[in-house]
């Protein structure tokens, strides 16, 4: 079995086949709970937790004001209908969805995939890489179907619900 460190190595080869800027960022995040976590411009986190047998892809989404609002607003079946829309997409695609809300103001979602540290391949690293950061704008566009495509979009970060084409 690999140590947390040759894992944290290979991903950091793999990222950087891809050609994307990285930064370690496990002194920004709550390092109890963290063995690593390195920032993948712009949305992607991948870390390992003190339970080593995962390594966690991550891609957070928060949503634009005008999308919480509307969210806030929508009665208590078309907001579990949109959410079940989105989380059973997520679910049969093995990834998990993570609300941070207020009732049903939807303030940001976290879309996380996961690959076993005993099967860790170049393979199956790229599958979820590619599942966790595809799923990132689906979800955009079914915000923007479900709220209309509002918002400021900020090209410093490609983590609001407008998304990067906004």
């Amino acid at each position: 079995m690999k140590t947390p460190g040759q894992i944290k190595n290979i991903v950091e080869d793999w990222i950087k086949i891809t050609g994307r800027e990285f930064k370690e960022v496990k002194q920004q995040q709550n390092q109890e709970k963290l063995e690593w976590a390195i920032l993948v411009k712009p949305t992607l986190i991948i870390y390992m937790t003190k339970r080593q047998d995962r390594v966690i892809l991550e891609s957070q989404l928060n949503f634009a004001p005008e999308h919480q609002e509307a969210s806030e607003k929508l009665s208590n079946k078309d907001y579990l209908e949109f959410t079940n829309s989105i989380n059973e997409h997520l679910i049969i695609a093995e990834l998990q969805p993570v609300y941070k809300q207020k009732e049903k103001r939807i303030e940001a979602m976290k879309i996380t995939g996961y690959v076993d540290t005993e099967s860790l391949t170049r393979e199956s690293f790229y599958k979820t890489w590619d599942k966790v950061h595809a799923f990132h704008y689906i979800v955009i566009n079914k915000i923007q179907i479900k709220f209309g495509i509002k918002g400021n979009f900020d090209p410093s970060s490609a983590t609001t619900s407008v998304g990067p084409y906004g």
